[in-house]
């Protein structure tokens, strides 16, 4: 079982349930060994000119810091996103893969 993503939500007669779940599977290697290599070689180019120096300091401390290393060990995970609907009355559980928003009950965000 995953983790939730959203509390779940009853339906005003309290007869289905809708529950959103997230299940996350890291890999020994990348998914996309070509999109690390890339923010590798972004990486190092960015060490490179940091070590380099920039003749306007105060620019260069404005620039954001990129989250190479972050995003680098992100490219091991997977997610699953799964909604379900519980219907008490029938006994009967639905689950599909995908990312519902709300449903048709939910009250407005």
């Amino acid at each position: 079982m995953g983790r939730y993503c959203r509390a779940p939500l009853w339906s005003p007669d309290g007869k289905l349930l809708l529950v959103w779940s997230t299940i996350a599977t890291r890999f020994d290697e990348p998914r996309n060994p070509e999109w690390v290599k890339s923010l590798q070689r972004r990486q190092a180019a960015y060490e490179r000119k940091r070590i380099k120096g920039n003749a306007n300091a105060s620019a260069a401390s404005k620039e954001p810091v990129p989250h190479f290393a972050a995003s680098i060990e992100y490219a091991h995970w997977e997610f699953e996103h799964s909604v379900g609907v519980v219907d008490l009355d029938a006994r009967r559980v639905w689950l599909t893969r995908g990312h519902w928003e709300d449903a048709a009950w939910a009250p407005v965000r």
